[in-house]
């Protein structure tokens, strides 16, 4: 925004460019390194979520941080020349305290909400727009919400249902369809038996638990690409309501009881 604003507001377009680099270099090489590079991975054929643009949240965060302080500085208040700037002027003077200090610690204290309450499933965290903690995995699943995290705290939740006063959820075997690199034998021993949808329901063998990792069902109902092909008993379609599970561990790894 600010190339254009110098380069179209009056004089020589170049005399204006030669201006602009001069006295904002560094802004014009953070905005331009993340304009190209947005631009390559959006051309490129590889996928993976958020992780293709961490490079360039430092400095978009400097770029926006920078706007946000201009456009509430003193002279913008003093000179707002639009209906926003002119609205918040009028309600400065309706407030002793000043709206952009208000303004800035709502903003702050939203920030440090949502961090105590993505504690500790920081890997599953997304805002509020985006589905929260509890429904970020229905926009997007795999390394952006589930890499596996969860194995242990399935293994915590099992011991801890298995050591409360409820006989009726003790958990003696488990059926697991677990979406990551942990080892299922080193977390769970016997308990757990390793699980997959064209199995069926493990209830007909005498499993009445299953714990299946979020991916793993996403992927299974996920829309398939023109030349991409998945069979029917992978999808786990015999899971009745698989979005209501009867517990979680952590985030990620969904518990039925069948």
């Amino acid at each position: 925004w600010g190339i254009l604003k110098s380069l179209f507001s009056g004089g020589s377009i170049l005399a204006k460019a030669r201006e602009y680099l001069t006295t904002h270099f560094t802004e014009f090489a953070m905005g331009s390194f993340v304009i190209f590079y947005w631009a390559y991975i959006v051309a490129g054929n590889l996928n993976i979520g958020l992780r293709h643009i961490l490079p360039t949240l430092p400095f978009i965060y400097i770029l926006t941080a920078g706007v946000v302080k201009r456009w509430f500085s003193s002279e913008n208040m003093a000179h707002g020349s639009n209906l926003v700037l002119k609205i918040i002027i009028v309600s400065k003077e309706l407030f002793s305290l000043s709206l952009k200090t208000t303004v800035l610690v709502i903003l702050l204290g939203w920030y440090a909400l949502s961090v105590v309450l993505a504690t500790p499933n920081y890997l599953s965290y997304f805002n509020f727009l985006g589905g929260g903690l509890t429904n970020g995995y229905k926009n997007a699943a795999d390394s952006n919400y589930d890499w596996g995290q969860d194995l242990r705290r399935l293994a915590t939740y099992i011991d801890n249902v298995n050591h409360d006063d409820d006989p009726e959820n003790d958990i003696d075997r488990i059926a697991v369809d677990y979406f990551g690199g942990g080892d299922l034998k080193h977390y769970l021993g016997d308990t757990a038996e390793a699980w997959w949808s064209a199995r069926g329901n493990s209830r007909i063998q005498g499993i009445k638990w299953l714990a299946v990792s979020v991916s793993t069902l996403q992927i299974a109902k996920a829309k398939l690409t023109k030349d991409a092909s998945r069979k029917p008993e992978d999808e786990y379609r015999w899971l009745l309501n698989p979005d209501e599970p009867f517990a979680r561990a952590g985030t990620s790894i969904f518990i039925y009881k069948l």
